[in-house]
């Protein structure tokens, strides 16, 4: 079967074989886990990266008038 795959930028979505949809999700998911653990290290650099990205995310959570998520991502950077 075909899974369909959206990627940003492009105008029209990307039809994948699952032999090949499988693996590269595996490799998504590990290097995206991967690329926190390298930035944390031991200083917590990754927490001050998130707390920066989710105070943005509430702002924009909160131009859309979502405010229960706008909330979350407060809560969440705090």
């Amino acid at each position: 079967s075909e899974h369909i795959m959206i990627v940003p930028f492009l105008k029209n979505n990307i039809f994948v074989h699952e032999l090949f949809f499988i693996p590269f999700s595996v490799l998504v998911f590990l290097s995206s886990t991967n690329a926190v653990n390298l930035t944390d290290g031991l200083d917590g650099l990754a927490t001050g990266l998130m707390m920066i990205a989710l105070v943005a995310f509430s702002f924009i959570a909160f131009e859309q008038e979502q405010k229960s998520l706008g909330l979350f991502a407060l809560t969440t950077a705090s």
